[in-house]
């Protein structure tokens, strides 16, 4: 990676950091449609922490068919540049460098580290994330900075809050998403969520739970979730692999389903076996302060059903 390139990089993910946790970025006007690989979110658990703690880091990548099944991720908790010892890097973590590649990891924050805190005894920690589909990084870490250059890899970063408070903020929890029809009748969703143990398992039930739509039906989903502040302060961002969300910043968020399409045609979507099963998103960010934003996703599914031909 050329110098410029580098400092271009590093200098977008500073001003990420700024942000306390970056939101997904899309090159396309439709923010709410998944056409390609996308980086949704990076979920800290717990946001903000106390030195000596131990925190998990994870995150969601999906595209038009659905989560990426071979993320490759490169984890640095220190941020950017990559340094050239991992192996210092790690041990600082309490992590192995096989743990920096993992989909997620657990780190043990340094006891002792010139950890600056303000008035309000906080302190920031970067933490930075490569990730990109397995046949895009076969060499991951070796090649990350070429993988970035190039657009295989997406970087994101989050602010990791290190307090010396006992009362210290949370990850908001998303506990149901609803789907409201028209005439008022309700359907609860199944979800995965970002405080599922195992996703993955969790994941494989939601096709067969998932509900049935007409063709461009029109619908609400309805958001219920807990946070440790004021609900109201709640910002979540909606986004599907199919459908109109309009504004995609609702708790009750209006959506029209997308239009049914004939499996017997070549699929819109490749990748997905089922043209008319789409995954729908919820990533909720808190009311932490300027420096301490905890966020959660969860996800469902949803089935589009052939038009009825009347006679």
């Amino acid at each position: 990676m050329t110098t410029t390139t580098t400092r271009h990089v590093i200098a977008m993910l500073v001003a990420c950091t700024t942000l306390a946790g970056c939101q997904p970025k899309f090159d396309d006007e439709k923010q709410s449609l998944l056409e390609k690989p996308e980086l949704l979110a990076l979920v800290v658990e717990p946001p903000e922490a106390a030195p000596g703690e131990t925190v998990r880091l994870s995150f969601l990548f999906a595209d038009a068919a659905g989560v990426v099944a071979d993320p490759r991720a490169f984890w640095l908790p220190g941020g950017l540049p990559i340094p050239a010892d991992l192996e210092a890097l790690a041990t600082q973590f309490s992590v192995t460098q096989a743990d920096l590649l993992a989909s997620s990891v657990t780190l043990t924050l340094p006891p002792e580290r010139d950890y600056a805190y303000n008035e309000e005894g906080r302190a920031t920690l970067t933490v930075a994330l490569l990730v990109a589909r397995g046949q895009d990084a076969p060499f991951f870490p070796a090649d990350a900075e070429e993988a970035l250059e190039d657009g295989r890899a997406r970087p994101a970063v989050r602010t990791l809050v290190v307090s010396k408070n006992d009362v210290r903020n949370q990850n908001p929890a998303i506990q149901s998403v609803t789907l409201r029809r028209a005439d008022g009748t309700e359907v609860a969703l199944s979800l995965v969520t970002s405080a599922d143990a195992d996703p993955v398992a969790g994941r494989a039930a939601l096709a067969a739970s998932a509900p049935t739509l007409a063709s461009e039906e029109e619908v609400t989903l309805v958001v219920g979730a807990e946070d440790d502040g004021p609900e109201v302060m709640l910002r979540p961002q909606w986004i599907a692999t199919g459908g109109d969300f309009q504004n995609r910043r609702m708790m009750e968020q209006p959506w029209t389903a997308p239009t049914w399409e004939d499996p017997a045609a070549t699929p819109t979507r490749p990748g997905t076996s089922d043209p008319n099963l789409h995954s729908v998103w919820l990533v909720l960010r808190d009311n932490g302060d300027a420096t301490s934003l905890g966020q959660a996703w969860a996800e469902t599914a949803v089935r589009v059903a052939a038009p009825v031909e009347t006679p």
